[in-house]
């Protein structure tokens, strides 16, 4: 069975790029369970849309497979598409919020067989086993899928995997040193002259709280985050096989209590490793008063020693009846005084706000 990867890309005339961590961790998972594909990375090398579909017109695949984000919609369809007009008995799957979010709404007006909600490393490979077996996907949990009568069947979602029992994301399949030239952009609070050499790990799913402008509104994704020795393990690799210097944790929220955060600072400072890194939390770690100041000060300097050296969270509004509307479940308050800690302990804030909620 012949299988094709996309990467799409957000933003294609941009230099800067991500590397596409969500999509190398369903790939890595679905190469363990022993299929090979070939990865088509428009993002990396800017194909335009002639390329691509020149590219789909001389290459037939069995299952072509591709997820982005919901902003990316329109192109999706044309995508879909055009892989339909050129091939079609080609199955195609498409996962992340781009079908995950709307999903009846893209099944409607897009040609897809097969939309993935929810997490997709499981659902994936029991989709292709499934299509490689000729046996129908119906008891395929987290997929919707169309009938031959053209009828869309939404199947139960997925619960959650143990995130821990995931593999080590295999970077192989991607152009790495390309996408380290082009990743320098996310080393925040490193001057541009230290030519940081950035990588990123995943180290948690999920959030704590579901604020209402959120995508987790759509999904059941509770707070999960991997063993602090694992993560360890991750960054040590990629220091020794890429001669990484920087660690952008790439998560939605990465420390969500400061037991978490001492945990994960004294982990890696009983490592020996030396390493920058930064993370993603929220407004109270530090900023609620559930410890003395002295104490959150303490691990926020402990961070430090590790190789913090940004933090980013979000005020999203000092409007107090707008953080209740948010379900932010945070004070004003709690930013300030997390600004005034991280700005004592010598780590870097970078913050987002929402205009016009």
């Amino acid at each position: 069975m012949k299988l094709l990867f996309i990467n799409p890309s957000l933003r294609r005339s941009s230099q800067k790029k991500i590397f596409p961590l969500g999509l190398a961790t369903v790939m890595t998972y679905v190469k363990q369970k022993g299929y090979d594909f070939d990865l088509l990375d428009v993002d990396l090398h800017n194909h335009d849309d002639h390329y691509i579909e020149n590219f789909l017109r001389e290459n037939q695949y069995d299952v072509i497979l591709y997820g982005t984000l919901v902003t990316q919609y329109k192109w999706i369809k044309w995508l879909t598409r055009t892989i339909k007009r050129l091939h079609p008995n080609t199955k195609i799957v498409v996962g992340n919020s781009v079908a995950g979010s709307c999903l009846d709404v893209f099944m409607k007006n897009s040609p897809a067989d097969i939309a993935i909600f929810g997490e997709g490393e499981i659902s994936c490979v029991e989709v292709l086993d499934a299509i490689r077996d000729g046996r129908s996907l119906d008891s395929v949990l987290g997929v919707a899928y169309r009938e031959p009568s053209d009828k869309v069947v939404k199947n139960q979602p997925r619960p959650v995997c143990d995130i821990n029992e995931l593999p080590m994301v295999d970077w192989s399949m991607f152009d790495v040193p390309e996408y380290l030239e082009r990743y320098q952009w996310t080393a925040f609070g490193v001057s541009k002259d230290e030519k940081a050499v950035v990588f990123p790990v995943s180290s948690s799913r999920g959030c704590t709280f579901r604020c209402t402008f959120c995508h987790f509104v759509f999904w059941e994704d509770p707070f999960r985050h991997r063993s602090p020795e694992s993560i360890v393990e991750e960054v040590r690799r990629n220091i020794q096989q890429y001669g990484v210097t920087y660690i952008n944790f790439n998560d939605d929220l990465t420390l969500a209590s400061l037991v978490q955060a001492e945990r994960l600072a004294d982990v890696i400072l009983a490592s020996g490793l030396k390493f920058q890194w930064n993370a993603s939390v929220r407004t109270d770690l530090f900023g609620k008063p559930n410890y003395s100041y002295e104490r959150r000060l303490e691990v926020a300097k402990k961070l430090k020693a590790s190789g913090c050296m940004a933090l980013n969270f979000s005020l999203e509004s000092a409007n107090e009846e707008i953080l209740e509307m948010m379900n932010k479940y945070v004070k004003k308050e709690y930013f300030s005084e997390q600004i005034k800690i991280l700005k004592e302990a010598g780590v870097m804030a970078y913050c987002s706000v929402v205009f016009g909620y």
